[in-house]
């Protein structure tokens, strides 16, 4: 985990190491974290927190998200997301767009896919045969789902598709990864912005970035 966590850190351009340590739930999803070792959770990620200052940066992760490796990589850059724009930028003090600039973030350092495909993640059990199942009339396991992050899978498509675009990749390889729905909503984005000048993404753009200075935010 420790390897794991550094690694996305030195992919996103973070110097110095995160220290890792056991999610503890004090009954309030990641807030019950912050509670208990002075970390600060995400509604959106609630089997993650982080810490920030002059005791080096925290990363607190449930154990739990090694059975779901994709959501587990989302969580891991949405955390060192805030404590990367938060702690070395300055980033908006409101809430929801901190939120919402961080998922962008994770998007732009190369880590897009994993929350675009953990947004909605099915869980069913791989030793079910639902056709077996069907055909005895039995009644059969109904699947999971989880739901990460602060954006749609279609928002995330079109982040994705901006990312592209801006990278001059019309059909990028790497959309092969992605989960049916954040893909077809990848290839609409890209199909729209083919359709436009440069001029557009860039009004787009300049309509995201907050214009005021840096901040110290509430991270509370």
């Amino acid at each position: 985990m420790h390897a794991l966590v550094n690694g996305v850190a030195a992919a996103m351009g973070m110097g110095g190491r995160v220290t890792v340590v056991p999610f503890v739930r004090g009954g309030g999803g990641g807030e019950g974290a912050a509670a208990v070792r002075g970390l600060t959770g995400c509604t959106g990620y609630p089997a993650g927190a982080f810490r920030g200052g002059e005791g080096g940066d925290v990363l607190a992760l449930d154990q739990a998200l090694m059975a779901r490796p994709v959501a587990l990589v989302a969580t891991i850059a949405h955390m060192l997301g805030h404590l990367r724009l938060v702690g070395q930028h300055g980033a908006p003090v409101q809430r929801a767009i901190r939120e919402h600039l961080i998922e962008v973030h994770a998007v732009y350092t190369g880590f897009g896919i994993f929350g675009a495909n953990a947004a909605v993640d099915v869980e069913v059990d791989p030793r079910a045969n639902t056709r077996a199942a069907g055909s005895l009339g039995l009644s059969q396991g109904r699947a999971r789902f989880h739901h990460c992050g602060y954006l749609t899978e279609e928002v995330h498509g079109y982040a994705l598709a901006c990312f592209a675009f801006m990278r001059g990749e019309s059909r990028p390889q790497w959309l092969k990864h992605l989960d049916t729905n954040p893909r077809a909503y990848t290839r609409q984005g890209l199909a729209y912005l083919a359709q436009h000048p440069a001029e557009r993404l860039l009004a787009i753009r300049a309509d995201i970035v907050p214009r005021t200075g840096a901040q110290t935010p509430d991270v509370s």
